[in-house]
């Protein structure tokens, strides 16, 4: 066998030989695949082998089946094989942010299954994940759901390969069949030809101490030939040998790029656990449901602990501490830090070994201290793996670490013949973490050494140190650390510093005392290394360590802040900034992040630019789902930050909005860094008004090419984009995967020729696009007629079209017509408002939207509920018809002739009912049938939890309701979940006693006496008894419920001895529904005049202020208009102070005072939301210059009333104008009785329609 260079063991897909047969020869015959003794064999061992499932330690105890206690895993596709160079801590944090929703989910069982749209083949497969996060188990389930015969039996073979044991074999010479009989042990297998499959898995490539060598290994391709185990492995990997074999490899992320990128065809990634399924595993592992709850509860209530429960081994550990002191097995405070919770973790591992029969020979103190050398030594090394000859260097004797296989636990398997030799390991990575910081500690304070200085870059030549020295040092180098190995080991060493976490020890520790510290030095140092504004994993690092510490100063100050809601006044120091990232990131999960809450306005914004308050928050936006950084006066210096968020891999970032900040084309050319990213999944981003040219276009086109497949919406509007932009842009959108569903090109300087780009891109990809806005672009008739024609393409979907102000004639319209006729089934919005069209064009509209395949949406809707509760005939067969909507008739009449669709049969009629009445409506004259279900299980929990704001409370209510099937069962039902909160709140908090209720009839009784007692908290006279009232409210419930009635009258009331006023005392019972007549009772009228005033002075919307004043005409009050016509006529109007109910009444105001109103707005425009200058003839002058202020894009105005100012078309078309230049605040808009003619209204019509305004109410 001789090398073939560098690149000789690439894959080579055309190599397909047989595969040898039990007797050595090869046949290419499918009778090879006949011998299944061998395979029932195989199946029968692997389904002993992984059919139980040992938590953390191997065959200690009653082992557990799989299949019970196993929680289907979080699994991905995606990502990359390259290495991640962070602590897997931090990978849990920041995936603990991402939602769960966003990436593919893959079950185990189908690791080997192409997705949807996925036509290739997959052969091999890497699974990256974090130590402990349930790769292994992955693994496990897999194989033994193949071998039960449950899933994948097209499976003819599975080979199940460690690294851990492959090691062993490292320096000895196999073939590959030789291999596979020694490992399963039997000299007769037999593999199956090509066309059988087989796999092959490699679990833990981060373990392996093969070389590995894919560059310069020489190339096999016989299975018989003998070559070391490394060859053989690079020579499976690649397709050289058994190329038709799939291959599953599992690592964690640091090691995932030993296998070559271009040897993978599918990157999956084990996420661990969801919070649905931390709460399902821990339901699954403590069998009372009661402590299972109870454990939830506490580890919701500490944000790093519940982050943590992302890993598996971290929800046993927990499990296994917190059972044992929530049930009074174990004494002490309930962990409620990492430190604290791998110290009784450790605690009560070492109590394992005192449960054995075993002859004490040395201390716990001893073995701990050993072991925690051989922790601190291989992570130093970065091993997580070790063997026997690592233990000896520690002292510590193979029998004394099975003992203790709580904290080391043995790997062998004997069934292989690899008994001779043992591998070992840690439980998890964090429990090595912990024992290597318990090792230094012990070391520094009962034995004044320094074993931290042999290994850090800068030694300290120091006898016998002092003691912060070495929790200095322990910081230096946790912070010098590229990848953040050390940061668990610091948080541990500096939690292991409190007196507090040390007093757990002393049931296993002789000696006591050794070396003091002063905590609050400590504290001070990790301040002061978070004021050196480090890299943000490392501040976040630092927090945790002073949580870790007891210590919340700094996350409590910028909390007050939050609280107040003075964060954007504050001046935070570099530690105060690094705080409100912490307190920010380890809140629950971010959904949209707003720049504009953290900075003041552009002209008050001191001491630190926008661009350093958002490169300061970047973690946050990286965090977000949604990123709101418009008009934040943010500069293109900020895009290169914003290019590593969209790039990396934890970015959560689906939607970024930049509007109307000076980016410019430069700016652009830095974010496309970040679009161009694999990691980059952004679905919405807009851009307008961001000084882009062409060239930021180019950018645009090339990253999108790049990256195609994420964004959804776009909007590049008021843009100098030109033709040229649009061109160069149309080469991205003929990418067939380019799936952008929005984009909008408003006021873009695009003519015909760039609607003929965008057309001919339209046409190469014209399925996705669904809504396009071109507005106040000069396309004239040419460019319609371009887009015409990409209209007509019957894959085109495009639902939304605006083309205001684009220079369109009755030409262009008839071109669009003619397209909408070809394809008129989804279009469902055309904007075609100010344009040149005459009564042509517009009758050629009117037919487009009468043609019955037009999907027009916007149309009436009117609900009928309760028609269960309806006392109208509702006769349908002999009513008249009616369809005439002045015309009157019954009620009924009424009802019948609108369902039937008599009557405005363009309306939408929704109507509900109980089931019992839905047959009260013909069917046929229904369309479609729509049925509540109530609550799902989830949304009953959503329920109690949003009701109660005790969280703890919620958690009782419902475990108490879950224990009772049929009580949780009535949960399906709103109104019971309200009864049951309202009865269990008070019993569960011991506002009333008694048993806790069990049974409806118990919940329901409980539920009528608390009712009967809101009635004696009122101001009540007590004519008649509880049980009379009760009496006669339980006779009006048995009549109305055998006429199968659910309301009822005053009569009904009458008729069973209710007095009106005692019903509604007991209001919690029987609701009152009537209407009062008035006339007969006698009244005080100041007491309404007073009323009517206080509503005034609440600042109701005007229509509704004005009529009150109406009715202080009526009611002869006019104290309010009297005090402002003595202000107006004495002229002293401007100096008084006048209450909200004085402002309300007209100013006599003119254009004069306009004008200086407006001068006050420009030099202050950001912070006036509501403006009334109703009845002052303030005239067009005065607009015009009101109009004045509006354009300028920091007003951020919502709301003017401008009724009765004398105003004229002139006026209107000047306000036009203004909200055009800056659209997206004017919310409300009033010019009621001005002077304007239909040319006025047809102007403020556009701005009603104009998408991009946010107006909600026109008039």
């Amino acid at each position: 066998m001789q090398a073939e260079g560098p690149h000789s063991i690439r894959r080579s897909q055309s190599i397909n030989l047989p595969v040898f047969s039990k007797d050595g020869k090869t046949s290419e015959h499918s009778s090879d695949c006949q011998n299944a003794e061998i395979r029932n064999k195989l199946k029968s061992d692997l389904k002993t082998k992984f059919q139980c499932f040992y938590e953390g330690i191997e065959k200690q105890g009653t082992p557990t089946f799989l299949n019970e206690i196993y929680t289907e895993l979080y699994i991905t596709e995606g990502g990359g094989g390259e290495i991640n160079n962070e602590h897997e801590i931090s990978w849990v944090e920041k995936a603990s942010r991402k939602a769960t929703m966003e990436d593919t989910s893959i079950n185990c069982n189908d690791i080997f299954k192409p997705l949807h749209e996925q036509n290739q083949p997959i052969r091999t497969v890497l699974t990256k994940g974090i130590a402990g996060i349930g790769k292994t188990v992955s693994v496990q389930k897999f194989i033994l759901d193949w071998a039960e015969g449950k899933v994948n039996q097209d499976i003819y073979l599975i080979f199940p390969l460690p690294f851990r044991e492959l090691n062993l074999l490292k320096d000895q010479t196999f073939s590959l069949k030789d291999l596979l009989q020694f490992f399963m042990g039997t000299k007769q297998l037999e593999i199956s030809p090509n066309e059988c499959k087989t796999i092959f898995i490699f679990d833990g490539l981060d373990e392996c101490r093969l070389s590995l060598d894919f560059q310069n290994n020489i190339k096999l391709c016989d299975v018989t030939e003998s070559a070391s185990v490394d060859v053989l492995l690079t020579n499976l990997v690649v397709g050289n040998l058994l190329p038709s074999a799939l291959i599953w490899i599992t690592s964690r992320p640091a090691a995932a790029d030993l296998v070559p990128s271009e040897c993978v065809d599918r990157v999956t990634e084990v996420r661990g656990f969801s919070d649905p399924q931390k709460e399902e595993y821990f339901r699954k592992r403590i069998r009372d449901q009661s402590l299972a709850n109870q454990i939830i509860s506490h580890l919701k209530s500490s944000r790093s602990l519940y982050i943590m429960c992302h890993i598996p081994v971290f929800c046993w550990i927990s499990a296994t501490v917190l059972e044992k002191m929530l049930c009074g097995e174990e004494s002490g405070e309930i962990p409620k830090t990492l430190t604290q919770m791998y110290t009784h973790f450790l605690i009560l591992q070492t109590n394992i070994k005192h449960e054995k029969d075993y002859e004490k020979k040395l201390t716990d103190e001893d073995m701990i201290f050993k072991l925690g050398r051989l922790a601190f030594q291989e992570l130093m090394k970065r091993n997580v793996i070790f063997y026997e000859e690592d233990l000896r260097e520690c002292g510590i004797d193979v029998t004394e670490a099975s003992v203790y296989s709580g904290l080391c636990t043995q790997i062998f398997r004997e069934e292989f013949g690899l008994c001779q030799r043992k591998v070992y390991c840690f439980v998890h990575l964090s429990i090595q973490e912990h024992l290597a910081a318990l090792y230094v500690w012990f070391s520094f304070s009962l034995k004044n050494v320094d074993v931290l200085s042999e290994y850090q870059a800068l030694k300290y030549n120091v006898q016998s140190p002092a003691c912060f020295t070495i929790y200095e040092r322990a910081v230096e180098e946790a912070l010098q650390s590229k990848n953040g190995h050390l940061d668990l080991f610091l948080r541990f060493l500096l939690g292991l510093s409190l007196e507090s976490n040390q007093t757990l020890f002393k049931c296993l520790l002789t000696q006591t005392g050794g070396t003091t510290h002063n905590t609050e030095e400590i504290i001070q140092y990790v301040k002061k290394k978070i004021r050196e504004n480090l890299y943000p994993d490392k501040s976040i690092n630092l927090f945790h360590c002073l949580n870790e510490l007891g210590d919340h100063t700094l996350e409590n100050e910028i909390q007050e802040y939050l609280s107040s809601g003075t964060i954007r006044d504050a001046v935070l120091s570099p530690s105060q900034w690094s705080a409100l990232v912490f307190v920010l990131l380890t809140s629950e999960q971010l959904e949209e992040f707003e720049l504009k809450k953290y900075i003041r306005d552009e002209f008050n914004q001191i001491n630190i630019t926008q661009d350093q308050v958002l490169h300061n928050l970047l973690p946050v936006v990286e965090a977000s789902r949604s990123a709101q950084l418009g008009c934040c006066s943010i500069s293109e210096n900020c895009c290169t930050d914003l290019a590593s968020v969209l790039g990396s891999e934890f970015s959560c970032l689906r939607e970024l909005n930049l509007n109307y900040n000076h980016l410019k084309s430069s700016g652009v050319k830095l974010l496309c860094v970040g679009l161009r990213s694999p990691h980059c999944k952004l679905e919405t981003l807009w851009l307008w008004r961001c000084d882009i040219t062409d060239e930021g276009c180019a950018a645009l086109a090339f990253a999108l090419n790049s990256n195609p497949s994420h964004l959804r919406e776009l909007d590049l509007s008021e843009n100098n984009l030109g033709d040229q932009g649009m061109k160069l842009f149309s080469d991205a959108l003929q990418n067939p995967q380019c799936k952008l569903k929005t984009l909008k090109l408003r006021f873009c300087n695009l003519s015909d020729e760039g609607c003929a780009a965008l057309t001919s891109a339209l046409r190469s990809n014209p399925s996705h696009l669904r809504e396009l806005d071109l507005s106040e672009n000069e396309l004239g008739d040419a460019g319609v007629q371009f887009l015409s024609d990409g209209l007509r393409n019957p894959l085109c979907n495009l639902e939304i079209l605006w083309l205001r102000e684009c220079d369109i004639t009755d030409e262009g319209c008839a071109a669009l017509d003619s397209a909408l006729t070809s394809n008129p089934s989804h279009m469902k919005e055309l904007d075609l408002s100010n344009n040149k069209l005459t009564e042509t064009g517009t009758d050629l509209l009117t037919a487009i939207k009468l043609n019955p395949h037009y999907k027009l949406e916007k149309l009436q809707c009117i609900i009928f509920d309760g028609l269960d509760e309806c006392r109208l005939s509702l006769d349908f067969q002999n009513n008249i018809k009616l369809c005439d909507v002045t015309e009157s008739a019954s009620v009924d009449v009424l009802l019948t002739n609108l369902i039937v669709g008599n009557l405005l049969p363009s309306a939408l009629i929704w109507i509900t009912s109980r089931p019992a009445a839905a047959d009260l409506v013909p069917s046929e004259s229904v369309d479609r049938v729509t049925e509540v279900r109530g609550f799902s299980d989830p949304q009953k929990e959503e329920y109690f939890r949003k009701r109660i704001r005790d969280q703890s409370l919620a958690n009782q209510i419902i475990s108490h309701l879950k224990s009772l099937r049929s009580l949780y069962i009535m949960c399906h039902i709103p109104v019971f979940c309200w009864i049951s909160a309202t009865v269990l709140e008070k019993m569960l908090s011991e506002t009333e006693s008694g048993e806790i209720p069990k049974t409806l009839t118990q919940m329901y009784t409980h539920f009528l006496i608390l009712q009967t007692n809101i009635k004696h908290e009122k101001d009540y006279e007590k004519k008649l008894t509880d049980e009379d009232m009760i009496f006669k409210l339980g006779k009006l419930a048995f009549q109305e419920l055998m006429k199968h009635n659910v309301i009822f009258y005053e009569e009904d009331l009458r008729e069973c001895g209710i007095d009106v006023t005692e019903a509604s005392v007991y209001s919690g019972l029987c609701t009152q529904i009537f209407t009062e007549e008035f006339g007969g009772t006698t009244h005080n009228t100041e007491e309404i005049i007073q009323y009517v005033k206080e509503k005034i002075r609440e600042n109701l919307y005007p229509d509704k202020s004005i009529n009150l004043f109406h009715c202080l005409n009526e009611l002869g009050d006019h104290t309010l208009e009297n005090e402002i016509q003595e202000y107006l006529s004495s002229g002293t109007i401007r100096d008084a102070v006048l209450s909200p109910s004085q402002w309300l009444r007209f100013c006599n105001l003119s254009d004069e005072g306009c004008a200086a109103l407006t001068s006050a707005l420009r030099s202050n425009p950001s912070h006036l939301r509501e403006l009334d200058l109703s009845e002052n003839e303030l005239g067009d002058a005065g607009v015009q210059f009101l109009s004045d202020g509006l354009r300028n894009p920091l007003c951020n105005l919502e709301i003017l009333w401008l009724r009765e100012c004398d105003i004229t078309d002139e006026g209107c078309a000047a306000l036009a104008s203004a909200l055009r230049s800056n659209p997206s605040h004017m919310k409300e808009l009033d010019l009621t009785k001005n002077k304007l003619t239909e040319t006025g209204t047809d102007l403020l019509t556009a701005i009603k329609f104009n998408p991009h305004y946010k107006r909600e109410k026109l008039q």
